[in-house]
C-alpha cells in the first residue's frame, strides 16, 4: 500500500528547475539540432521563473525543435 506521500510543485524551490528545460538545456538542444535562433526562441517562449530558475515549457520547446525551429503557439494545441 502507498503511504507517506509527499507532493512537490513548482513552488518548491528545491524542485522547481525539474519542471521544464533550463536555459542551458535549451541552448544545448538547439546546438544538437543545428538551430541558431536562440534569441528568437527565448523571446518567443520567454520561459518562466520558478525558484529563481528560468524554466521553459518542454512541450513548446520540443515541438519547435521537431519543426526545425518554427515558432508557433504550441502550448495551446
Amino acid at each position: 500500500s502507498l503511504n507517506n506521500v509527499s507532493e512537490y510543485s513548482i513552488l518548491d524551490d528545491n524542485f522547481s528547475k525539474n519542471y521544464g528545460f533550463l536555459q542551458e538545456e535549451v541552448e544545448q538542444l538547439l546546438t544538437q539540432v543545428n538551430i541558431t535562433k536562440s534569441e528568437s526562441i527565448k523571446s518567443w517562449y520567454n520561459g518562466y521563473v520558478f525558484g529563481g530558475e528560468l524554466v521553459y515549457n518542454p512541450w513548446s520547446i520540443m515541438q519547435c525543435l521537431a519543426r526545425e525551429g518554427k515558432l508557433d503557439n504550441y502550448w495551446i494545441d
